[in-house]
């Protein structure tokens, strides 16, 4: 029986055609793929090398391929990891960390995070597909890479993250459920009804594409930082990470992206505010490299009026 894929428009929504996998997509269509980036606690990546009669003989890769008919990508992830390494996921044990329209198929690929901390041993892989198995760091991706046996896009989930078990991943308008939790439960930050509700995060992120981010492990949303800029500066907010996984480079892996995200526009300088209170947040910010400016006072004018909520 032909496997068949289901079909959707530029916009992602389904059209209600299918195409039979391996064929032509019809132009204007486009189908889902799915990748699983596993990672043990030590940070470790799950990688599987390609059967040799596949295209990309002998690559190393993350688990990954086609989402079949009927299912959607989470399914589809836990499928394939079953399928070619004999690993059993539960479906929200899977992070969705970035969403791509590829440029060389017509695809949507759906890239998630997963944690596994199972030995090489206990795998059962895929005869037709799989030829080999291995963990490898993040230095061992680069020298695949540099061999040309891997050629997956790692460095801007993984390069402020090499040896956290975690993906740095554009903040998204459907992230506002956790990150506004996240911001709630910690001490220190400033919020308000309007800049900061629903409403306000995704006009923000509107008119800053890309430069906010959040961190992710298999547990979930675990850091944020709001960051743009008006064409001049750029502006850090609400930088958090949850307590449990405070100390171990989660901030400077946010503040290092947005500040990334910034250099890419051509903006040349950045600040933020700090409350004097907030003691911790200041040594932060001081090993971060951002400077007190003591010939500058800050002012502010209220447009409307809102609630404040300090935490």
């Amino acid at each position: 029986m032909p496997e068949l894929q289901d079909l959707y428009d530029i916009h992602r929504k389904p059209t209600g055609e299918v195409a039979q996998r391996g064929m032509p997509i019809p132009e204007g269509r486009y189908r889902l793929g799915v990748q699983v980036w596993i990672r043990n606690d030590a940070g470790q990546f799950l990688l599987s090398q390609r059967h040799p009669c596949k295209k990309k003989p002998l690559y190393w890769e993350p688990t990954g391929g086609a989402v079949d008919a009927g299912e959607d990508t989470r399914a589809a992830g836990v499928r394939e990891v079953r399928e070619e390494l004999g690993v059993s996921l539960e479906p929200k044990s899977l992070e969705l960390i970035r969403t791509t329209l590829r440029s060389d198929v017509p695809e949507f690929l759906d890239a998630y995070l997963a944690c596994w901390n199972g030995s090489i041993e206990e795998l059962k892989l895929q005869e037709n597909e799989v030829v080999d198995a291995r963990w490898a760091d993040y230095d061992e991706l680069a020298e695949l890479e540099s061999r040309g046996v891997f050629a997956e896009d790692y460095r801007g989930l993984f390069g402020y993250v090499q040896k956290t078990p975690a993906a740095v991943c554009e903040m998204r308008p459907a992230d506002y459920d956790e990150v506004i939790r996240l911001w709630r439960s910690m001490p220190g930050m400033g919020l308000n009804n309007l800049d900061d509700s629903r409403e306000g995060i995704e006009r923000f992120l509107r008119r800053n594409p890309g430069t906010s981010f959040v961190v992710r492990t298999a547990e979930g949303l675990m850091g944020s930082v709001l960051c743009g800029n008006d064409g001049r500066r750029g502006y850090l907010y609400h930088l958090a990470v949850s307590p449990e996984l405070q100390g171990r480079g989660l901030g400077r892996a946010l503040v290092q992206s947005a500040l990334g995200a910034l250099r890419r526009e051509g903006i040349s300088k950045a600040g933020l505010m700090v409350f004097v209170s907030n003691e911790a947040a200041g040594r932060f910010w001081d090993r971060m490299g951002f400077s007190d400016r003591s010939d500058v006072r800050y002012r502010s004018i209220r447009l409307f009026e809102m609630e404040e909520i300090h935490t």
